[in-house]
Formats: structure tokens, C-alpha cells, sequence
């Protein structure tokens, strides 16, 4: 997103010529708001959120999320440059503070987990959507619940405990497009609030079993689907899988623009080992991983802020 690009790079530039049409989106989302603060995209809308199975009829808690997701986002980006983009402050914070209560309708107290729809009511334009399934309880749902930290710790901790479920109902070896719970691109936030609770061993579990098929072609690249034999075998949105590794496992992420300070909080694995080193406009990172001990060594001046960690 662009909230990510420039938390990792510090570039001022492409940030206020990015917040305009950011500012411009989420108005055309306010404008769809019903009275229930609730988002409907229009019925020209073609609203990509996954083309896994979803139900994305009006109310659907997926696309919802994703809209506090991105109004969170842009909050936190307007707030870097506010004497420009006060109004997106305004807009966006507005946007989170409407859905972050009414969200809250989604939980579903006896299931102790968020559902995928609730109806509307009323007549509301369908949009063409791609697929739309009329699934009760999904991966999406609550991936997103906790990664906009909805509701309380309790609802969001039953809500990983719902996606462990489904994820562990499913078929251990993905054989269709079809058969498949959330698409490759999704690969970061799904598994992201499994590690950050803790799961930390269902969550390796899950990632070799879909990426353990690369592996084992020799891949030197992720592709754009979880099955690796069709369409093309090195795809950007694939590579977000490195992105988990780094953020949720090694548990390194910036926590200020341009990486003049990071966060630690690992999740390792007492069995992995692992050595690597990338580039930040502060310098250089390292981090080192073997028999459930870490180091890492940071640029001079770079903050390190240490957080919970297994």
C-alpha cells in the first residue's frame, strides 16, 4: 500500500503527490455509506477484495474491512503532512471512527468470531463484483478484524481461533483455483494476526503448505497463484509471502517513516535458521536466527523498540 511504501522508504515527495487521489477514493466510499455506516459499492463498482470465495453481497464484513483498513491508512499518512492535508485527516479519521463501531455488528457472540455478511435490508445495488458466495464464516472476515484491531482482545483472539478452524478443515494440498480459501496476495494478511498471537506453529504449518510446492520445483521466484503449474511461475503480488517472513516471523518492521526506527517482536520457530540482510534508506539491517535465539544489528541512530515475542 501506499502507507507501506512510504513507511519504508521516508519519500515526502511521493506522498503528497499520492494523498490527493487518496482523499478523492475514500470520498467516493463515503458518498456510499447507508445509514448504518456501512459501505455498499455502487452497482458500476468492480470492488476487488479476493477472488477467493467470499460472500460480498450488501453488508459484506470483507469489503467493509478493507475500508477501515485503508481510512486507517490514509489517517496515518495524512497526519504526516497536516498542514497540506488536514481534510483527508478529517475525512479518514471520520471513516474509522463511523466503522470501527459499526463493524461491530459483525461479531457473532456465540461463535466467538466475526461472520461475512449481514443483510442490508432494503433495495441496494449489487455491483459486479467478481465471485460472491454466500459463506457464513470466513478467513477474510476476521483476518481483517484483527488486523484493524476490532473490537476487543477476546473477539479478536476468537477470531484467529475461527481461522485456525477453517484453515485446518481445508484440503492439505491446494489441486484447484477453486479449492483454494484466499488467494496468494493474501498470503501476508491472513497469516499475520496467526503469528502475532502466538499460533506461531500452525502458522509454519500453513505456509509450507502452500509455498512448500515452489519449493520443491527449484522455484527461484513465487508465482501468482498458490498452484504452481498455471498461469505465470514469478509474480509480484506472490512475494508478499516474503514480506510475513520478515514482518511476522523475524518480527521487523518500521515504525517511523524511512526506517529511522524499527520494532522487534519474533516469532520464531525454535527449528528454523535463518541469516539475511536488506537495504533501508537508514542503512543496512542483519538479522540472525538459530536454536530459538536472535540478533540483529542495526544502522547508527536507527531506535530499536522491543516488543512481545516467542
Amino acid at each position: 500500500s501506499c502507507k507501506e511504501y512510504y513507511w519504508a522508504t521516508g519519500d515526502r515527495a511521493f506522498l503528497a503527490q499520492q494523498l490527493p487521489a487518496v482523499q478523492r477514493l475514500l470520498h467516493f466510499c463515503q458518498q456510499h455509506m447507508t445509514d448504518d455506516n456501512l459501505f455498499i459499492p455502487p452497482s458500476f463498482a468492480w470492488h476487488w477484495v479476493d477472488w477467493a470465495p467470499l460472500n460480498k453481497q450488501p453488508y459484506s464484513m470483507p469489503i467493509n474491512g478493507m475500508l477501515l483498513l485503508a481510512a486507517q491508512a490514509a489517517n496515518a499518512m495524512a497526519n504526516e503532512i497536516p498542514d497540506q492535508f488536514g481534510a483527508l485527516q478529517a475525512l479518514s479519521q471520520g471513516l474509522v471512527d463511523q466503522l470501527n463501531l459499526s463493524l461491530l455488528a459483525f461479531y457473532d457472540a456465540q461463535e466467538n468470531c466475526f461472520r461475512s455478511h449481514l443483510p442490508a435490508g432494503g433495495d441496494h445495488p449489487v455491483s459486479s463484483i467478481n465471485r460472491s458466495t454466500p459463506l457464513t464464516y470466513d478467513l477474510h472476515s476476521n483476518a481483517l478484524a484483527c488486523l484493524t484491531n476490532l473490537g476487543s482482545p477476546a473477539q479478536r483472539a476468537g477470531a484467529v481461533a475461527k481461522m485456525l478452524q477453517l484453515l485446518d478443515a481445508a484440503d492439505g494440498v491446494v489441486a484447484s483455483i477453486d479449492a483454494q480459501l484466499f488467494r496468494i496476495a493474501w498470503t501476508q494478511l491472513i497469516l499475520e494476526p496467526i503469528f502475532a498471537q502466538g499460533h506461531v506453529a500452525a502458522g509454519m504449518r500453513y505456509l509450507r503448505r502452500y509455498f512448500q510446492p515452489f519449493l520443491d520445483l527449484h522455484a527461484a521466484t513465487w508465482a501468482e497463484d498458490f498452484v504452481p503449474e498455471l498461469y505465470n511461475t514469478a509474480h509480484g503480488w506472490g512475494a508478499c509471502v516474503n514480506s510475513l517472513i520478515v514482518e511476522s516471523i523475524c518480527g521487523i518492521r518500521p515504525v517511523a517513516p524511512g526506517w529511522k526506527k524499527l520494532s522487534l517482536s519474533p516469532h520464531m520457530p525454535r527449528n528454523l535458521a535463518l541469516n539475511f540482510r536488506f537495504q533501508t534508506p537508514a542503512g543496512a539491517i542483519e538479522f540472525k536466527a538459530d536454536a530459538g535465539s536472535h540478533s540483529l544489528l542495526a544502522p547508527a541512530g536507527v531506535e530499536i523498540e522491543t516488543g512481545d515475542a516467542d
